[in-house]
């Protein structure tokens, strides 16, 4: 037999193989719940323009504009009402910074809905609710 004919098969295998493993990495990763956790993330306020975000328990709100811009809201205090600044992370937190300093002010884990979103925040869990904005 020629040589070449033994590197071809050679080639074959390797590719098998290699496709084989790939294959088995897809299914372990569609079977570990990856694709409900981005369906989740669809629902992130971030993804709703033109809303209000409420949280009556924390007396806070934020607002999502139409287009390109930043998640502005206010929570109120004992020292009287901040102006918040609403970010979220890839891994499904809310961070929200004090808008003139850029302190933090108070953040935690979310699971989003498609009209409220869920906050887990020391152990305690707050709720958000959407408005639509007109």
């Amino acid at each position: 037999m020629p040589i070449g004919f033994l590197r071809r098969v050679d080639m074959k295998k390797k590719f098998i193989s290699i496709a084989s493993i790939i294959t088995i990495l897809m299914s372990f990763l569609l079977m570990s719940g990856c694709p409900a956790a981005f369906i989740g993330w669809r629902n992130n306020p971030s993804y709703q323009p033109s809303t209000r975000w409420v949280c009556d328990e924390l007396d806070m709100y934020f607002v999502v504009p139409e287009g390109v811009g930043e998640n502005i809201g206010e929570v109120k205090t004992d020292e009287g009402v901040v102006k918040i600044k609403v970010n979220f992370s890839t891994a499904g937190h809310i961070i929200m910074t004090n808008y003139q300093y850029g302190t933090y002010v108070w953040g935690g884990k979310c699971k989003f809905e498609k009209n409220n979103f869920t906050v887990t925040n020391g152990g305690k869990e707050y709720v958000f609710v959407k408005e639509k904005i007109e």
